[in-house]
């Protein structure tokens, strides 16, 4: 019921923009953080939802989004100087341009851009309490971010609290949660099991190497695209040419992830206006 909820959330939210009494009742009960009052406000909110007969959105929503990762030229002062240059590069960007950057720099680099969208490179699926080490999504909200990715294949989680960690993350972050995924099995199981509405497929073989995804494994991503109208697919793996990202799209992906293509490049600025021109 509650990835059912969230769905429809995500859609009203993003789309339509309703203001209603079902969502304030809703939205009064999370805040309690009573859980009787959330499920009995979720069943409410479920009826109300039965009765409109709506279905989510399946506009494609293209972005590039540039993932930091912790390397030297992208952490701590580092970061907040790349990520002006991209900010600076993305002024008259024709997609989203997304940031996932390190922990403790996102809240300075929030701060610091006004074109790019800053996201976290993780949250865990927990908010407040006793949750030592963990990475609240309503405390990365607070400090800038706007999205987050979930489960690399450098950060991955376990499939027993993936669920919950979607759920969460898409109700903090409904337009900006980028699920990331390995294998065309695993997207097949995401599809089925969860209710991610975009995901990233990235073969781990591929990332940080010289042979990107798009010509590896062409066939998997069409085959990843159309497992599901519901779900927005990006990719991403060793892509580092504009002509990566031009093959990407044109096989059906919405947008791309790159990372040390951009984060290692010696003019990072010119590259990312580069692979900004595949949208034009």
């Amino acid at each position: 019921m509650i990835r059912k909820f969230v769905s429809h959330l995500t859609y009203l939210n993003s789309h339509l923009m309703i203001v209603s009494s079902p969502f304030s009742t809703f939205n009064f009960a999370l805040s309690s953080g009573n859980l009787l009052q959330i499920e009995s406000s979720l069943f409410i909110v479920e009826r109300w939802i039965d009765t409109m007969n709506f279905q989510p959105s399946t506009i494609n929503h293209p972005m590039l989004i540039i993932n930091f990762k912790n390397y030297q030229e992208s952490t701590g002062s580092n970061a907040i100087a790349l990520a002006r240059v991209i900010d600076e590069a993305a002024a008259n960007a024709p997609v989203d341009v997304l940031i996932a950057v390190p922990i403790l720099d996102l809240e300075a680099i929030a701060k610091s851009v006004k074109h790019v969208k800053v996201i976290a490179q993780h949250v865990d699926g927990v908010g407040y309490g006793a949750h030592t080490g963990h990475i609240l999504p309503e405390e990365v909200k607070k400090r800038g971010a706007v999205g987050t990715l979930i489960n690399h294949s450098e950060h991955p989680v376990p499939r027993d609290q993936l669920g919950k960690l979607i759920d969460l993350a898409q109700v903090h972050f409904p337009q900006y949660t980028i699920v990331c995924t390995p294998s065309y099995e695993s997207t097949v199981d995401l599809d089925n099991n969860f209710d991610p509405k975009k995901i990233a497929y990235e073969p781990p073989e591929l990332i940080g190497g010289d042979i990107s995804v798009c010509s590896a494994k062409p066939d998997i991503i069409r085959q990843v695209v159309g497992i599901s109208h519901e779900r927005q697919i990006l990719v991403g793996a060793g892509i580092k040419t504009l002509e990566d990202i031009q093959v990407s799209l044109q096989l059906g992906a919405i947008g791309v992830l790159v990372a040390s293509g951009v984060v290692k490049d010696q003019d990072p600025g010119a590259i990312v206006r580069q692979f900004l021109s595949a949208w034009k």
